[in-house]
C-alpha cells in the first residue's frame, strides 16, 4: 500500500509542475487556483481510494502533501 501512495504523490507532483505556470499566474484568483487544485491534483491522489486499505500514516502523508502543494500555490500570500 505504501508504494501506491508514493506513486500517487509522484503523479500529483508531476501534474503540479506541468501546471505550474497556471498556478503561479497573477491573473487567476486564489479561489480559481483552489478549484483547479481540487479538480485536477486532488483527484489524482484520491482516485479509487475508497477501495484501498490505508493506515493513519498514509492518510497523514496525503494530507501533508496536499498542504505542501497549496502552500506552493499561494506562495505565502495572505488570504482574505
Amino acid at each position: 500500500m505504501h508504494n501506491e501512495i508514493k506513486l500517487r504523490m509522484c503523479a500529483e507532483n508531476r501534474t503540479y509542475y506541468a501546471m505550474k505556470e497556471i498556478f503561479s499566474s497573477k491573473f487567476l484568483s486564489h479561489r480559481t487556483k483552489e478549484r483547479l487544485y481540487i479538480t485536477y491534483l486532488r483527484s489524482i491522489a484520491t482516485y479509487a481510494c475508497e477501495t484501498m486499505a490505508s493506515t493513519k500514516r498514509d492518510e497523514e502523508k496525503l494530507s501533508s502533501f496536499g498542504r505542501k502543494i497549496l502552500r506552493k500555490i499561494y506562495m505565502g500570500q495572505c488570504i482574505m
